[in-house]
């Protein structure tokens, strides 16, 4: 490799690194109030809280490299424009073409990366993460019941405890209305345990030594039993999959997971397949941002002669969120089924390539 393309290289590869920081810091605070869902009432040491942030890099990566990468170019381009840099090249005989080596490498040292995450890493990572969260979830649930207040804790279901020690209540109170109409069971208790079953989305109320009163409406009758045990089991389910909705099933599977499913003998409603085959597709489709970047920065970044130091990351910024309008725009004709999944999920590419193709026509970097 020429001196020339080691130093093209690193003016990108430092900018790009500095964006591939602020990136992931930025997507961490915008998951913050997703996660704070599942963390709030559970009691997390450190080396859970790290647990998940890193469980969640790897997803993040998937984007933050082709943005950082697109950003990296502008800055570099943009300075050496300002610098006359780019200049003094075509004075020694090189051509702006000879910036295409360079950064195709880094472009497709950024694919690779890009692709090793989305397709493997990520999934595997949110596929865990989903598990935690789930566990996460149950543990904030069961912490709600706070002494001294009434917690709603299912549907029909509302417990009292006067005092609590970690998952130990003492003097409860509850209302049970889930299972008949018009048939209530109140029970009062001195101790419990409130603990999340493992491998299902249930809590479970232990109580011990009380009295159970059922009461009957209709037939304005009552009957009294105590109890020295007594267990109450309650589906959090919904709750559950509302606190970790932003995790989506697609997302937990890999590439060749997805590949399985959709060439599986099993049949797929249409809709089904088609978001499977647009999340198949999406693991090349982003990736493949990363080589659509860099030619789009090569053709706009030296034009960016400010002398703001922000003017490259404005303009990064506003191609990014074209990529991200047409990105929902496919999320939207696939579900209305107006085109194929695989066209929508190579849609954004497609858009800015022809984009970048037509501004390098003009200024004359891709004609034969």
């Amino acid at each position: 490799m020429r001196l020339l393309d080691r130093y093209i290289m690193g003016e990108v590869a430092r900018p790009s690194l500095l964006a591939l920081v602020v990136l992931l810091f930025l997507m961490l605070i915008t998951q913050a109030l997703r996660l704070s869902g599942l963390v709030m009432g559970s009691a997390l040491d450190l080396s859970r809280v790290i647990e998940l942030v890193g469980l969640l890099m790897p997803s993040f990566l998937v984007l933050a490299v082709p943005i950082s990468l697109l950003f990296g170019v502008m800055a570099a381009l943009a300075r050496m424009s300002r610098d006359n840099e780019l200049m003094a090249m075509s004075l020694l005989g090189r051509s702006r073409k000879a910036l295409l080596l360079p950064m195709t490498l880094l472009g497709t040292l950024g694919f690779v990366l890009a692709f090793i995450f989305a397709a493997e890493l990520g999934p595997v990572s949110m596929d865990i993460l989903k598990d935690e969260a789930l566990t996460l979830a149950k543990e904030n649930l069961a912490g709600t019941l706070r002494p001294g207040g009434f917690a709603k804790m299912a549907d029909g279901l509302t417990v009292y405890a006067a005092s609590r020690a970690g998952n130990m209540l003492h003097k409860i109170f509850a209302i049970d209305r889930r299972h008949n109409k018009g048939r209530e069971l109140l029970v009062l208790a001195d101790q419990g345990v409130i603990s999340a079953l493992p491998g299902s989305l249930s809590l479970e109320l232990g109580l011990k030594n009380g009295e159970l009163y059922s009461i009957e409406e209709k037939e304005k009758e009552d009957s009294i039993a105590s109890f020295k045990e007594c267990t109450f089991r309650f589906d959090v389910g919904r709750e559950v999959e509302r606190r970790t909705r932003f995790i989506q099933d697609a997302g937990t599977m890999t590439l060749g997971e997805l590949l399985d499913v959709l060439g599986g003998s099993g049949k797929l409603a249409v809709q089904d397949r088609q978001k499977l085959l647009l999340a198949a597709h999406r693991k090349l489709a982003l990736p493949g941002a990363c080589l659509i970047f860099v030619l789009l920065g090569i053709v706009v970044g030296p034009r960016v002669r400010t002398r703001a130091r922000a003017g490259p990351a404005i303009v990064a910024a506003l191609i990014v969120a074209l990529y991200y309008v047409f990105f929902r725009f496919s999320d939207h004709v696939v579900a209305r089924g107006l085109v194929p999944a695989w066209i929508a999920a190579w849609m954004p590419n497609l858009v800015l390539l022809a984009f970048a193709v037509l501004i390098g026509w003009i200024r004359g970097l891709v004609r034969p």
